[in-house]
């Protein structure tokens, strides 16, 4: 459901661009049968699938469980999530002096509120959200129910209508055919005599494309000027407008609410008249004027009831907003009937970025059997290695380095769930070291956060927490990350060596690799930063140092950057009924699974209760104080109806129960899983 609105805005916003570009290019380019191309794709543009990918996970966004309630995510949690920061300065710094303390701890305080207050905004918004969807999708279902049950109801009833009406006489069956022979209609119409019908129109709801020709103005007119009209309403038969007719009312039925539909139906029906009405100058070049005073009669004897414009599969021979377009059109001679080369290029060109010229493909992959319920591995490290679990090369830039003499960090590759570094994914960092220095020191891979109000939170938090304190980190709290994962770091000894480590990319700054001392409160002596986009630091703090060379990156995937198969155990589950989880394979940087690591998760769910959910990876934390932490976006996935297969990257970052739940605003079941205290039974 939640796919069908974005499906529906992003087509919306853009069918509505792309309808000014039109607009203004016809009034520009004057050429009736390139306008009716065009403003038919825009209409087709309303169903067609979006070029660009849509992720609309954030509306789906769920939080970790309680401590008290392993089932239920709530908003506070939510909010929890999305404050919780601990972010690191890489540099000297220097303490606050005590006369700012106070100033100081008041802006903290000031821009928490302000945090606080935007998240709880953000998360009552979304509950909003979540309420109000099923009533707009039934109002819009329901609307469209009704136009779909009146158009059938209207074309049913003109079908009768016209079973009892008149053929023509064999004159006019005689002129049409030779008017349709002139043309080239091979399939020619029936034509009817009908008292009730204001205008003459082209109908092809029926089985038999048919002329409705109105008595009271057949009266008024000369067989010449009855050819002419019969000429109209054949071009419509020899140009299909009558598939652009099934065409609007696809549309239109589905799109009932949105008042752009109706205004390009409006701009194609004006563009068709103009069509046919040079085909008509085509055939019947001698008779321009004649052809003139066929309209303004029409006009004239057009009723008030206006029944043929309620016909949503007939063309009718006129309507009022085009008449002083369509006369100034007849009497010049510039238009052609056809589209030249030059035009069919321009609307293949425009169809091209109109319509989706390719179709994404997502590779299947096997289900395990519906009665596996718990699909175990043996633990340790696995015979043979599978490829990279993470999906993307990430094409990086060499940013600022600054070492101490013979230190060097060099990376050869990273791999992560999105191939540019942006907050919410997690990375994997390849490289080699030589630490020449010191004997011994700790490599870290972190991120320096240049957002202020991340900082002075963690300011905040630091003073609470006095007997906090992670190796590598200095005494200042600007500097301090909070708790990192042990897969973020490693010890380094002198001489040359190589590491492989994981970052958890949380909010936006500067990625770096850095070697830190083993002392208490202990600094950066040296790094190496890279990244893509604006997340190079170019310069590195408070030096003249500039980039280092390029770093090269491997083109041929490497192997499984999870070293360890997790023998993991099930625990306890809770589904709605036809709901199920099932994990089939699990690999991480430990072979238990103990806080600190990173964990790959493989499985297929079976979602019957919803038509959407989200499915996601966290953690029950013991201590209801450590259910609050960052959020990745590689640890949630949309479910749809159905069956379906998932790959989720899970970071246990606290002592607890791990679980695979289904989310649509709360927690509606899951299945809880993990290795020896970490399983709940």
């Amino acid at each position: 459901m939640n796919d069908l609105f974005v499906f529906a805005a992003h087509n919306a916003v853009v069918a509505l661009v792309l309808a000014l570009f039109v607009y203004g290019l016809t009034r520009v380019w004057r050429n009736p049968p390139v306008a009716h191309v065009l403003w038919l794709l825009v209409l087709l543009k309303l169903m067609a699938p979006p070029v660009m990918h849509v992720d609309c996970s954030a509306l789906w966004l769920p939080g970790s469980t309680d401590a008290r309630d392993p089932m239920i995510a709530d908003v506070s949690q939510i909010e929890g999530q999305q404050a919780e920061s601990r972010p690191q300065l890489v540099g000297p710094s220097t303490a606050p002096a005590p006369a700012q303390e106070t100033a100081t701890s008041a802006k903290e305080h000031e821009i928490n509120l302000t945090n606080i207050e935007s998240t709880n905004f953000a998360a009552s918004l979304r509950l909003f959200w979540i309420r109000v969807r099923p009533v707009l999708f039934w109002f819009w279902l329901g609307g469209a129910a009704g136009g779909a049950l009146v158009a059938a109801t209207r074309i049913m009833r003109f079908e009768r209508l016209l079973r009892g009406t008149l053929p023509a006489s064999e004159r006019l069956q005689r002129l049409t055919l030779e008017i349709a022979s002139k043309i080239g209609v091979r399939r020619v119409p029936d034509v009817r005599y009908v008292e009730c019908v204001d205008v003459p129109l082209l109908w092809c709801a029926g089985r038999r494309p048919t002329i409705v020709l109105p008595m009271p103005l057949l009266r008024q007119l000369d067989d010449q000027q009855a050819a002419l009209i019969l000429a109209h309403e054949l071009a419509h038969l020899r140009r299909c407008d009558h598939w652009a007719r099934a065409v609007e009312l696809i549309v239109s039925t589905v799109y009932w609410w949105n008042p752009l539909v109706w205004v390009i139906r409006r701009q194609i029906h004006e563009a068709e008249d103009l069509c046919c009405d040079a085909w008509v100058r085509w055939a019947f070049p001698d008779c321009t004027r004649r052809y003139a005073d066929v309209l303004l009669k029409a006009a004239e004897s057009l009723g008030a009831s206006h029944r043929c414009a309620r016909l949503l599969p007939a063309s009718p021979f006129l309507r009022s907003l085009s008449l002083k377009a369509r006369i100034e059109m007849i009497l010049d001679s510039r238009f052609t009937p056809r589209v030249s080369t030059r035009s069919r290029f321009v609307i293949a060109l425009f169809a091209l970025l109109v319509l989706p010229s390719f179709v994404e493909t997502t590779k299947t992959e096997a289900r395990a059997d519906s009665n596996d319920e718990a699909a175990a591995a043996p633990a340790g490290k696995p015979e043979t290695q599978a490829t990279s679990q993470f999906p993307h090369v990430v094409k990086f830039e060499q940013g600022a380095t600054h070492f101490a003499d013979g230190d060097k960090i060099t990376i050869l590759e990273v791999r992560g769930t999105a191939d540019t570094f942006t907050p919410g994914n997690i990375y994997c960092v390849k490289g080699t070291y030589t630490l020449a220095s010191r004997d011994r020191a700790i490599l870290l891979a972190s991120t320096t956060v240049t957002d202020p109000g991340i900082i002075s939170a963690h300011v905040r938090e630091y003073r609470l927490r006095s007997d906090y304190f992670t190796p590598g980190f200095g005494r200042d709290p600007g500097n301090a990350t909070g708790d990192e994962l042990k897969v973020q770091r490693l010890d380094a000894n002198r001489g040359a060596g190589t590491f492989r480590l994981f970052l958890p990319f949380t909010y936006g700054g500067f990625p770096h690799v850095s070697f830190c001392s083993l002392e208490k409160g202990g600094a950066t002596f040296g790094g190496n930063y890279f990244g893509t986009g604006d997340s190079v630091l170019k310069r590195w703090w408070n030096t003249d140092e500039k980039r280092a060379a390029p770093a090269t990156n491997p083109d041929t995937p490497t192997t499984s950057d999870f070293p360890y198969v997790v023998k993991y155990e099930q625990g306890k589950t809770q589904f709605l009924d036809g709901d199920k989880i099932t994990i089939l394979e699990i690999h991480g940087t430990a072979d238990t699974m103990t806080p600190g690591n990173i964990y790959w998760i493989k499985g297929t769910y079976t979602l019957a209760s919803h038509e959407q959910a989200t499915l996601a990876a966290s953690t029950t934390a013991r201590e209801a104080r450590d259910g609050i932490g960052p959020w990745h976006k590689c640890q949630t996935t949309v479910a749809n109806r159905g069956d379906g297969t998932f790959t989720l990257f899970f970071p246990m970052s606290c002592e607890g129960w791990p679980h695979l739940s289904f989310y649509a605003g709360e927690s509606f079941g899951g299945i809880y899983f993990g290795t020896g205290d970490s399983l709940m039974k």
